[in-house]
């Protein structure tokens, strides 16, 4: 599988993580940088739609790479199409902090796992680096591909929001703190569905945005 890469952007995170593991545990809290479509696009090393295929959540045992005992939930994905980027396997196994393992739990806020089951587009800022939240953005880099008898697989944001277009980045970029959607979207509520994009759709509006970026 193939597809188009660009030169990754940086993230602001501001806040770094705590992680004293007992029996229960709470992160503090996390401020990740609105970002627009475009800069979502840039900053990931993959982009792929998927399907999750299987969530284990397991514990480290103290020590093991410098982890100290933490808690991390792997999340695998069926890898259904390549938007950007190189990946050759049929699935490919994500890494979230937190979750609950061995008589241990941890909760990161503002932390969305992707669900059994679910489907979507998924926007990867590393295939190498270990992080507490592998997609870019957090929730702005997790996008759901919804099934509907009727209407076909149409895109929501991670919180059920129906994307019904994609508007320019604005010249000028604010560092407004995020609230789990880029920048950019013409959103309405889930039950909007008829109106939003096709997945088929929302791919070709990323991959014209990386054919302009070349």
């Amino acid at each position: 599988m193939n597809g188009k890469s660009l030169k990754p952007a940086g993230v602001w995170l501001a806040g770094l993580f705590v992680c004293l593991l007992v029996v229960s545990g709470t992160t503090g809290a996390t401020s990740v940088r609105q970002l627009s479509l475009e800069e979502l696009l840039e900053g990931a090393e993959l982009v792929f739609e998927g399907r999750v295929v299987d969530i284990v959540t397991h514990s480290l045992e103290a020590g093991s790479k410098g982890e100290g005992g933490r808690v991390y939930t792997t999340v695998t994905f069926e890898i259904l199409d390549l938007v950007k980027g190189e990946y050759a396997q049929p699935t490919l196994t994500l890494s979230f902090l937190g979750g609950s393992a061995d008589s241990r739990s941890l909760v990161v806020e503002e932390m969305r796992l992707p669900a059994a089951g679910e489907r979507g587009i998924y926007f990867v800022e590393s295939l190498v680096r270990r992080q507490v939240h592998p997609l870019y953005g957090w929730s702005q880099g997790h996008f759901l591909v919804v099934s509907d008898p009727d209407l076909g697989e149409r895109v929501m944001t991670a919180d059920s929001q129906s994307i019904t277009g994609v508007q320019p980045a604005p010249a000028k970029r604010p560092n407004k703190l995020s609230k789990g959607v880029v920048k950019g979207l013409v959103l309405e509520s889930a039950a909007a569905l008829s109106h939003a994009l096709t997945a088929e759709q929302f791919k070709r509006t990323l991959r014209d945005m990386l054919q302009q970026a070349d």
